[in-house]
């Protein structure tokens, strides 16, 4: 198939990239980012299957193309530091619900009809419910960038019920893994490498989040959109345990082999303007499709965690596989 990914350099789109070249599949990835061709690997850069294009989707370009004529479209491309939004507030509308029209309004010109859309679980804001299940209302977002998110799921909704369209909405748990730029356990990796002896942390260190390794965000996506004909289904991607900050703290003193490290926390119960401190995720619905994930948040951030110790001392790190769970041969349904 024709695969197109937009914010094919990001963490999760390096993911969805290598997965479906494992498939046999052509994939056509577009960034903005003026380090999008040096953070791809020669895995990508060379192979015969991978077309990369370093373009703005917010202006006219190569990019329609191949996106009107696509199999499958895998929208990522957004701003991914929420904690940016708010010192630029029309980032996320220009990055996120902008970028979401232009690609859907160049489907809608071609034969594109299916969707995958990297949303978040920002969208739910401070739900009462926890964990939060796929149906729960009103959503109302606390920060800009779950604003962005929330308007891109209802534009994505309208097109799919006025012109036919498959979407697959996505609202996974904070992703990590060694390919990350920027994330709570990659900037405790790199200000312990700077100073071993203190580690400042955002809020009270009680901020409870589930994670989600990057490999089975990557695989949970691509089964999902193999797994939604018609109309359009949101998605928790989710392990069901959590982990505070503390924990995670501890979590990466151990890999990095730091003892007596001194905390230093900034108080409050958010680590930033428009932070959810309480997130607990329901992956009920694609559970009932057949897809769990393979690693709690403990496992996933302590591999991360090792992945980008090894990055930070120039060691590689070998791409993972997404988990065996994960099967995108429809005829065969999922490895459990």
């Amino acid at each position: 198939m024709e695969i197109f990914i937009t914010g094919v350099a990001g963490l999760i789109g390096r993911g969805l990239a290598r997965l479906y070249l494992e498939r046999g599949d052509r994939v056509t990835g577009v960034d903005a980012a003026a380090t999008a061709r040096r953070r791809l690997t020669p895995e990508f850069t060379d192979h015969p299957r991978v077309s990369l294009m370093v373009e703005d989707l917010l202006t006219d370009g190569e990019w329609q193309n191949t996106c009107a004529a696509a199999d499958r479209v895998l929208h990522l491309a957004a701003n991914s530091d929420i904690r940016r939004s708010f010192d630029s507030p029309d980032l996320d509308l220009r990055h996120g619900f902008m970028t979401t029209q232009r690609v859907l309004e160049t489907m809608r010109a071609g034969s594109a009809r299916r969707i995958g859309f990297a949303s978040s679980s920002a969208v739910y804001g401070e739900p009462e419910k926890l964990p939060t299940p796929e149906n729960y209302g009103p959503l109302l977002p606390v920060s800009l960038y779950g604003a962005a998110k929330l308007a891109s799921e209802g534009l994505i909704s309208a097109y799919c019920h006025g012109y036919g369209f498959a979407a697959c909405v996505f609202r996974p748990a904070n992703i990590v893994g060694g390919e990350a730029t920027h994330g709570v356990v990659f900037d405790f990796v790199h200000a312990l490498r700077r100073d071993p002896s203190r580690l400042r942390i955002l809020g009270d260190g009680r901020q409870s989040k589930p994670y989600l390794h990057a490999s089975e965000c990557a695989g949970a996506m691509a089964y999902s959109l193999e797994h939604t004909e018609r109309g359009i289904e949101a998605y928790n991607l989710s392990p069901s345990d959590t982990l505070d900050v503390r924990e995670i703290a501890g979590i990466v003193c151990r890999v990095l082999g730091l003892d007596g490290v001194r905390y230093e926390f900034t108080g409050g119960e958010r680590g930033w303007p428009g932070d959810v401190p309480l997130v607990r995720l329901d992956p009920g619905r694609l559970a009932a499709q057949g897809w769990k994930s393979r690693l709690t948040s403990r496992q996933a951030v302590e591999r991360a965690a090792r992945e980008l110790a090894a990055v930070s001392a120039g060691r590689p790190v070998r791409a993972e596989r997404a988990p065996p769970s994960v099967s995108l041969d429809t005829r065969l349904g999922p490895e459990i």
